[in-house]
């Protein structure tokens, strides 16, 4: 690795997708009067970031993740 690539590396910021689309979509609800979407959304923004639970994506929309006894999965476990 160049001198100029170790460089790069260090100054790299990781953006999490995830967050800012949620934030966007909060944004959204609340700029269209939909308060209940919007807390709704927050909450789990806020579990996300706890890491208290997983989202995934399907056709631009989150879903949460959930185990086959319908409790939330948690980053981390097994099949995540």
């Amino acid at each position: 690795m160049s001198e100029d690539d170790k460089n790069k590396e260090e100054g790299a910021e990781v953006i999490d997708f995830t967050v800012v689309k949620l934030q966007r979509m909060i944004d959204n609800y609340e700029d269209l009067g939909m308060h209940e979407q919007a807390d709704d959304v927050d909450g789990a923004l806020e579990q996300y970031l706890a890491g208290e639970l997983l989202i995934r994506w399907q056709d631009g929309m989150p879903f949460v993740v959930l185990d086959v006894a319908g409790e939330l999965k948690k980053p981390g476990g097994e099949d995540a």
